[in-house]
């Protein structure tokens, strides 16, 4: 089983960054980079 991660932050650079150090782990699975957290719930 995996942990589900959505990484919500209008900065690009950050979301690219923080995804590609989690899609290292074997135990976290990034679903979502979405800019806000409203984008995130609609």
């Amino acid at each position: 089983m995996s942990i589900r991660v959505a990484l919500v932050d209008d900065q690009h650079l950050l979301r690219m960054g923080f995804r590609l150090i989690l899609e290292g782990e074997d135990d976290l699975q990034v679903v979502g980079r979405p800019l806000t957290g409203l984008r995130l719930w609609s």
